[in-house]
């Protein structure tokens, strides 16, 4: 049961960062969550390695 629940939780957390990688990385909202400056320039490349991390191998 215990073990479900923290899977899950690890499980939501990986999903909001794939998210956050692949679509809301030049939004305010990504800034809100990374503390950082804007990152046009990389948007590319994190949101393939977002994809890329995901993919089973």
């Amino acid at each position: 049961m215990v073990g479900d629940i923290l899977t899950a939780a690890v499980a939501a957390i990986h999903v909001y960062i794939l998210i956050l990688e692949m679509f809301l990385w030049t939004t305010p909202h990504r800034h809100r969550a990374q503390f950082r400056h804007p990152a046009e320039a990389s948007q590319f490349g994190y949101s393939s390695a977002g994809i890329r991390n995901r993919l089973p191998r």
